[in-house]
């Protein structure tokens, strides 16, 4: 259902990211501040981590990966950005992330949170869970229509270090689904 729905903007800074092995994927953490604004309701960055392959799909497409940059108001409730990952030729600007998980680093020194996001940041909107367990409901899901990309070697960093960390797409159910893209 396309609908208005209020812009996403981003006050994200560059800054150091801490990376930590769950046993079931990577949490890249910022130390910095970064804040997402839904309209007038602001969300504080928490971790962004990825699956293979993706969890949502965009007009029945899957990609190998999706990055879900988890937020948090200071109601305790969480809005997830989904942004999904395709295979390209060339530079990434996830190639600092994946250069550092394939190294054991533990870190990044500086990183521009921001390039990691498409520019256009139209999205789908929908109440939904998290997608690991215990997947809690409540989660405010923005998924946005523009991948980005990322090279077959970097994607492979995710998906060798532990496999398949996706959860199948889940049907609709009742849920709606909000646009605040042009949709055919």
């Amino acid at each position: 259902m396309s609908m208005d729905l209020p812009d996403l903007s981003l006050m994200y800074s560059e800054g150091a990211f801490s990376i930590s092995d769950t046993g079931h994927g990577f949490n890249v953490t910022p130390t910095g501040s970064n804040t997402l604004m839904i309209g007038d309701q602001a969300y504080t960055l928490l971790q962004f981590h990825a699956h293979t392959p993706s969890e949502h799909t965009l007009d029945g497409r899957s990609f190998p990966m999706e990055v879900h940059f988890v937020h948090q108001n200071e109601a305790g409730q969480l809005a997830v950005v989904g942004v999904m990952i395709e295979q390209v030729d060339g530079d990434s600007p996830y190639a600092p992330v994946a250069t550092a998980i394939s190294s054991d680093a533990g870190s990044v020194a500086a990183l521009d949170v921001r390039s990691l996001l498409p520019e256009s940041l139209g999205y789908f909107q929908y109440p939904g869970s998290l997608t690991t367990p215990p997947c809690s409901e409540g989660v405010a899901w923005n998924v946005l229509a523009q991948p980005v990309g990322m090279t077959a070697e970097q994607i492979a960093v995710f998906a060798n270090a532990h496999g398949v960390t996706n959860r199948p797409v889940q049907p609709l159910g009742e849920r709606m689904i909000h646009s605040e893209v042009a949709t055919d």
